[in-house]
C-alpha cells in the first residue's frame, strides 16, 4: 500500500480563499407576535450569531395575563398562609419567580400549587455564577424544582461568552427535559452580543435597561425580551405612575417589563410589595396579554399513537387550532401515530415538538408528510413510511426558514402493484425533497435511512433511483438557497444503479448549499453529488460498507442484479463551479470508481476546491483500473487539489481531459 500527499494545481492555480434580586413585578408585554424566526448559515466563515442559527426546538410561551412578579424571600410553610404570598396572588400574576431561600423552597411543591391554583406558573431561580458553578449542583437543583412541580427556571448571572455557549445550553436542555413547555429564562444582566442566548433561552433578561432594544435583524418575538428594574434601589420606580411610563416605554422594545421595589442592597431578604402593588398590577393586567405562540397536544384532539389507530384527523385538528391562533407549537407526545400518506401538511409558524414520537404511514401513498410555509420547526419525530409511503419529509416549492432536527426519515419504498398504482410504482424514493423558490432550509442531526428504488424511475432513461435529500426545483424555479444538511446520519439509500444519498440539482443558480460533520454509511452509488454551483463539503465521513454485495439492476455492464467490479461509484461528486470539498474523510472496506471526482462534460468549472481530504479504498476491494482516489475529467476544470491523503487505488489523481 503506497500512501501520498498531494499538493497539486491542474490547468492553472487559483488563489485559496447576574446577581441576586429583591421581590420584583413586572408586566408582560403584548407586543404583536412577528413570524417566528429563523438566521440562514451562509458562508463557510460566520459570526457568533449565524453560526448558532436558531437551534431552539420548542418554545416554551408564559402564557397566562401581564403581570409577573418575582418574589426572593423566604415563604411560609405552606405558601397559602404566606400574607406576602396572598398578596400576590391576588392579583393572579402570569408568572412568579422564587428564590430558593431558606428550607430548599426549590423542593416545596406547596409553592407551585399555590401558584397553579390562581392560574400562573411558578419558576425557580437558580444562579450560573457565569459559568463558573458547578454544573452538576445546578442541575441537581434543577431537577429538584421540575420534580417539585415548578414550570420552569430563572437562570441569573448567565455568561454571554461564546465559551459559555454549550455549558449554558446544556443547563437549558436539563430544563427541557423535563418537557417542551419548561420555560427557560437566561439573565445575563446585560444586552447580549448577539442573539446566540436566544438558541436555548426561551426568554432572555437584561437589567435597569428599559429603553434597549434588541436588533431587529436577530428576527426574536417580542415576548422573548425583558428588562428588570429596580437593582440597585435608585433604579427603581418611586409609584405606579412611574413604573406604568416605564413599561409602556419598554413595550416598544420588548416582551416583558420587570419592577423592584427599593431595598437596601443585592442579596437583602427584608422585601416587601411596594404600597402602590395593586394600582400597578390592575393596570398591568388590563393591557393585552403576551403575544407568543399557541401549544396543542395532539392528543387534546383524539390522537391515541397506539399504532393502530388512524390519528390523520386528530393532526389536522390539532394543526387548525394552531394555524387560527396564528401559529404556535404542535406537541407530539411518546407514542407511534399512524398517517394517512398525501394528507398531512405542516403550514407556516408552527413548532412540531414531538419526544420519542413516531408517525407511520397507514396506507400506500406519495409523501408521509408536506412542509408548506416559512418559519417551521420540526423535532423529535421519526417519519416511518413503513415501506408503503414513497418519500417522507416533502418541503414544498417557496418554504423558508424551515429547520428539522433530532428526528429520523426511513423505510421508504414503490409500492409493488403497477397496476393499482402506476404513478407510484416508479416515483423516486426521497427522504426529504427540498423543492425550488425557497431559503434557509436547516437539517441538523437528522437520520436518514432505508430509502430503497425496486422498480425503474418514470423517467426517459430507465433506473432505479433513490435519494436521501434531494434538492431540486421545478420548472421554471430557482434553487432553494442556504440549505445545509449538518451532524446528520444517512444508511441504506440504494441500489447502486442511482441511489444517492445526498443531490442537489437542476440549477445554474448559486445555491450556497452546506453538507457538514455528517456520517454516510451504506449510500449504494454516491454520499454526495453537486449538479447546482455553491456548495461546501466538508468534515464530513463517507464510508464504503459494500465489498462485492452491491448488486446493480439496470447497469449495461452486468446481468441484472449482478455487482459491477467497483463497490460504489463515488464517495463525492462535483459537477458545477464554486464547489469546496475539504477535510473529508472517505474510505470503507470496499472500492470506488473514483473517491472524489469532479468534471463537467459540456460546462468548464471554475472555483473547485479539493484540499485536506483523507481518500482510500479498502485493502481487500477490487482495486483494478480505472479505479481513481480522485478524478479530473475536464473538459476545463481549472482546479486546486492540495494537501489531500490519498491510499490504495489504482490512480492516486487521475486528470483526463474529454475534448
Amino acid at each position: 500500500m503506497r500512501t501520498m500527499n498531494d499538493d497539486i494545481t491542474a490547468r492553472g492555480g487559483r488563489a485559496r480563499h447576574g446577581r441576586r434580586f429583591g421581590l420584583l413585578v413586572a408586566a408582560l408585554l403584548a407586543l404583536p407576535l412577528p413570524a417566528a424566526f429563523a438566521r440562514p448559515l451562509v458562508a463557510h466563515a460566520q459570526s457568533q450569531t449565524a453560526a448558532h442559527a436558531q437551534s431552539q426546538t420548542a418554545l416554551a410561551c408564559p402564557g397566562g395575563n401581564g403581570l409577573f412578579v418575582l418574589y426572593y424571600g423566604a415563604v411560609q410553610n405552606p405558601a397559602s398562609a404566606d400574607a406576602t404570598m396572598q398578596t400576590i396572588e391576588s392579583e393572579q400574576p402570569g408568572l412568579v419567580v422564587f428564590g430558593d431561600g431558606p428550607g430548599a423552597q426549590r423542593s416545596r411543591g406547596d409553592i407551585p400549587s399555590y401558584v397553579h391554583q390562581y392560574g400562573g406558573k411558578a419558576l425557580m431561580y437558580v444562579a450560573l455564577g457565569y459559568g463558573a458553578n458547578d454544573p452538576t449542583t445546578v442541575d441537581g437543583y434543577v431537577t429538584d424544582a421540575m420534580n417539585a412541580g415548578y414550570d420552569g427556571i430563572f437562570f441569573d448571572e448567565a455568561a454571554t461568552d461564546s465559551a459559555t455557549y454549550q455549558w449554558n445550553s446544556d443547563r437549558a436542555a436539563h430544563v427541557k427535559s423535563f418537557g417542551a413547555s419548561k420555560l427557560v429564562v437566561m439573565n445575563p444582566g446585560t444586552v447580549p452580543p448577539d442573539a446566540s442566548m436566544f438558541d436555548y433561552a426561551d426568554i432572555v433578561s437584561v437589567e435597569n435597561q428599559y429603553t434597549q432594544q434588541l436588533p431587529a435583524t436577530w428576527g426574536i418575538p417580542s415576548w422573548r425580551w425583558l428588562a428588570v428594574q429596580g437593582d440597585p434601589a435608585s433604579a427603581a420606580a418611586t409609584s405606579a405612575a412611574d413604573a406604568e411610563s416605564r413599561l409602556t416605554t419598554f413595550r416598544s422594545n420588548g416582551g416583558y417589563w420587570y419592577y423592584s421595589s427599593a431595598y437596601a442592597s443585592s442579596g437583602a431578604t427584608a422585601i416587601s410589595l411596594p404600597s402602590w402593588y395593586t394600582t400597578f398590577a390592575t393596570w398591568a393586567r388590563g393591557q393585552a396579554s403576551p403575544a407568543c405562540p399557541a401549544s396543542v397536544d395532539v392528543t387534546s384532539m383524539g390522537a391515541i399513537g397506539d399504532g393502530s389507530t388512524d390519528d390523520t384527523a386528530a393532526f389536522h385538528q390539532a394543526i387548525d387550532a394552531l394555524t387560527a391562533a396564528g401559529g404556535g407549537t404542535l406537541v407530539v407526545p411518546p407514542g407511534v401515530y399512524n398517517i394517512k400518506p398525501s394528507s398531512l401538511t405542516f403550514p407556516s409558524t408552527i413548532t412540531v415538538a414531538g419526544n420519542a414520537a413516531t408517525l407511520r404511514a397507514n396506507a400506500v401513498g406519495f409523501s408521509l408528510v408536506d412542509v408548506a410555509g416559512t418559519n417551521i420547526t420540526v423535532s423529535g419525530v421519526t417519519f416511518d413510511g413503513a415501506g408503503l409511503a414513497v418519500q417522507g419529509v416533502n418541503i414544498d416549492a417557496g418554504s423558508s426558514n424551515v429547520t428539522m432536527r433530532d428526528s429520523t426519515v426511513a423505510h421508504l419504498r414503490q409500492p409493488a402493484d403497477a397496476t393499482l398504482y402506476p404513478d407510484l410504482y416508479g416515483a423516486m424514493p426521497v427522504g426529504v425533497f427540498v423543492r425550488g423558490d425557497g431559503h434557509t432550509i436547516t437539517l441538523d442531526n437528522v437520520t436518514i435511512k432505508d430509502i430503497v428504488a425496486d422498480h425503474n424511475d418514470n423517467g426517459t432513461a430507465p433506473s432505479r433511483v433513490a435519494r436521501g435529500v434531494l434538492i431540486s426545483p421545478g420548472g421554471g424555479q430557482h434553487i432553494t438557497t442556504d440549505v445545509t444538511v449538518q451532524n446528520s446520519a444517512f444508511d441504506g439509500v440504494g441500489p447502486i444503479d442511482d441511489g444517492d444519498c445526498v443531490v442537489m440539482q437542476n440549477s445554474t443558480d448559486q445555491a450556497n448549499l452546506q453538507v457538514v460533520h455528517n456520517t454516510f454509511t451504506g449510500c449504494a452509488k454516491r454520499a454526495v453529488k453537486i449538479q447546482t454551483p455553491g456548495a461546501l463539503i466538508e468534515d464530513n465521513t463517507i464510508t464504503n460498507s459494500f465489498l462485492g454485495n452491491n448488486p446493480c439492476y439496470t447497469c449495461s455492464e452486468v446481468p441484472s442484479g449482478t455487482p459491477l467490479t467497483y463497490d460504489m461509484y463515488a464517495g463525492i461528486s462535483v459537477y458545477q463551479s464554486d464547489v469546496r470539498v475539504e477535510d473529508n474523510t472517505i474510505g470503507g472496506v470496499g472500492s470506488y470508481y473514483n473517491g472524489i471526482e469532479l468534471g463537467d462534460t459540456v460546462h468548464p468549472l471554475t472555483g473547485v476546491i479539493i484540499q485536506s481530504n483523507t481518500v482510500s479504498m479498502g485493502a481487500a476491494s477490487n482495486i483494478s483500473a480505472p479505479s481513481s482516489l480522485i478524478r479530473d475529467f475536464g473538459p476545463d476544470t481549472s482546479p486546486i487539489i492540495r494537501g489531500n491523503t490519498l491510499s490504495h487505488a489504482a490512480y492516486g489523481i487521475y486528470v483526463t481531459r474529454l475534448l
